[in-house]
């Protein structure tokens, strides 16, 4: 069975949101502390409601930098909204978050300073004419 027939058949099965991460054999799974140094990104109990509606219920998992990570899940599974609270483009209901050191509910501006987006309807730029695409982009 190849990777994406093997990430087809997780994603049928799964009704939540599901956590891939990438970890070099050779090291030991270990559960970072909240003000690790190590820790790129640490979800606690982390919940978002709109009306009766539970978008996202108290998720909670750790990345730690260099770490590959994805979320994989059926629509609707909150992934989505996860990433936008991270981004701190949304409020949570409850719950708390921390990005590369900075909390969530106080720090939104820093974690948008600090943190690079690509968005999934990104256009790559084909429509950029050469007078104004980056020297770079010119070769």
């Amino acid at each position: 069975m190849n990777v994406q027939s093997s990430i087809k058949s997780l994603l049928k099965r799964s009704t939540s949101l599901t956590r891939l991460v990438w970890k070099e054999p050779s090291q030991p799974k270990m559960r970072a502390r909240l003000n690790d140094d190590n820790v790129a990104i640490q979800v606690e109990g982390l919940t978002k409601r709109y009306g009766d509606l539970n978008a996202v219920n108290g998720i909670s998992f750790t990345v730690n930098k260099g770490e590959i990570f994805a979320f994989l899940g059926p629509n609707g599974a909150g992934k989505t909204t996860t990433v936008e609270i991270l981004e701190g483009l949304r409020k949570p209901t409850s719950g708390s978050a921390r990005v590369l050191g900075y909390e969530i509910s106080r720090d939104g501006e820093s974690i948008k300073k600090s943190i690079g987006v690509l968005p999934q309807g990104f256009s790559s730029g084909s429509e950029v004419r050469p007078i104004c695409a980056p020297p770079a982009w010119k070769k």
